[in-house]
């Protein structure tokens, strides 16, 4: 198993999901950056945007294709920049649903998905966040996601998706969407 990553085995399998701040502490880069690691709340707009959208994960299966779709903006784009582990390639909004469902399948159950830790922000709509998704059986997988959000707040416009280790391309990826706006 990957330095990076953490859990519990016990004797019925996992049964206690490590803390996302645990799996981050791991990540030598994030030292860095000590706001990420601070009991201060970095957040904004986009932060409290993720940190919603994957508590709202449901409990007994994947939400459905028109809500994924309605949580995005019409020029939804994303970009797969992960080296390690899975990378999803380039989507638009008419792919995301099924990259999304997708996630029930592949481990034992309900995914268990890491409340978004944010590492840094740029104005109120783009952030980069540390995640992880956890699906049974001694398997998960963790990412950075450099988001925006639309100009209204409201929905999900731009997600590229880093290895958990990938700094200086994450942290260049975030200032470039953010020159992109006047935010």
């Amino acid at each position: 198993m990957n330095g990076r990553r953490s859990t519990h085995q016990g004797e019925q399998g996992i049964h206690e999901w490590a803390c996302p701040r645990t799996i981050v502490a791991t990540c030598q880069w994030v030292a860095d950056y000590p706001d990420a690691m601070s009991d201060e709340s970095l957040t904004n707009a986009a932060v409290e945007w993720i940190r919603d959208y994957y508590a709202a994960a449901p409990a007994d299966g994947p939400p459905s294709a028109t809500d994924l779709r309605e949580s995005l903006s019409a020029d939804f784009s994303y970009v797969g920049r992960n080296r390690v582990d899975v990378n999803f390639g380039e989507m638009t909004a008419s792919d995301w649903p099924a990259m999304v469902t997708s996630f029930w399948d592949i481990g034992v159950g309900r995914p268990q998905f890491s409340e978004p830790t944010a590492i840094a922000v740029r104005g109120q709509r783009c952030a980069l966040v540390y995640a992880w998704i956890g699906y049974g059986n001694d398997y998960f997988t963790d990412f950075i996601h450099c988001i925006r959000l639309d100009p209204e707040l409201q929905r999900l416009q731009r997600i590229v998706s880093f290895d958990a280790d990938d700094r200086d391309a994450a942290i260049a990826e975030l200032d470039r969407l953010h020159a992109e706006i006047n935010d």
